[in-house]
């Protein structure tokens, strides 16, 4: 496959899966390596990296994969999830919080930045778009690598992260690494998650798929962006 067909594999999200397909533990590994081999500012360690192939932890991020505002994606039993981290990998970009930043990373960003350091981790400061453009990086090239390897992938950004661990503690044993994870989760604002497998094709890519039927369909939408040649 060439890389223009995998890009546009990568930018249609999938929203159902075929679980009888798992992702073998070298495409894992590969896919694992790209993420991890993707530069950074001064390569510092900006985020960590949650690999998942537990279907009922991906599961647990699927029920909590709405956004609380969305009359359509709310938090009311019975309405629609973001399907496409209901995957059987899931790949989440958990950015770092900035106490946990190596002590060397540190050194290197005061050397650009003696500021750097002091400021929120929110977009404004130097230190926020350091750790969106580094998880957009590992994210992106992933997502086309999963597709030039024969996947379907789709990104979520609407996760109700507290509510992560409330489904977990349910699920899953008190000292199990799966609630240790989903603690963590729940204590923090933002993260990246990306849903890889294969597609389930007695399906749309589009319909979001409940007890073996469609629940809904998601709508798709086109982009054009401005290019500029010189």
């Amino acid at each position: 496959m060439n890389f223009t067909k995998a890009s546009l594999i990568a930018e249609r999200c999938q929203r159902n899966w075929d679980y009888s397909s798992p992702i073998s533990d070298q495409d894992l590994e590969t896919l694992i390596n790209v993420a991890s081999n993707m530069p950074t500012k001064q390569n510092v360690e900006y985020y960590n990296l949650i690999v998942s192939t537990n279907l009922k932890f991906n599961e647990v991020c699927y029920k909590s994969a709405f956004n609380p505002d969305d009359p359509d994606f709310c938090d009311e039993e019975g309405k629609a999830r973001n399907s496409q981290v209901n995957a059987p990998l899931l790949m989440i970009w958990m950015p770092k919080q900035q106490s946990s930043i190596s002590k060397e990373g540190k050194d290197r960003l005061v050397l650009s930045n003696q500021e750097t350091i002091k400021t929120d981790l929110g977009i404004d400061s130097e230190l926020g778009r350091n750790i969106d453009q580094a998880i957009g990086i590992s994210s992106g090239a992933t997502a086309i690598a999963a597709a030039h390897m024969g996947f379907k992938t789709g990104f979520c950004t609407c996760m109700h992260n507290p509510s992560i661990y409330d489904i977990a503690k349910d699920i899953f044993e008190k000292e199990s690494k799966e609630l240790a994870v989903a603690r963590h989760l729940s204590s923090i604002s933002g993260g990246l998650f990306l849903g890889i497998g294969y597609s389930n094709d007695s399906f749309d890519r589009k319909d979001i798929v409940k007890d073996g039927k469609v629940y809904t369909t998601v709508g798709t939408y086109d982009k054009e962006v401005n290019l500029i040649r010189i």
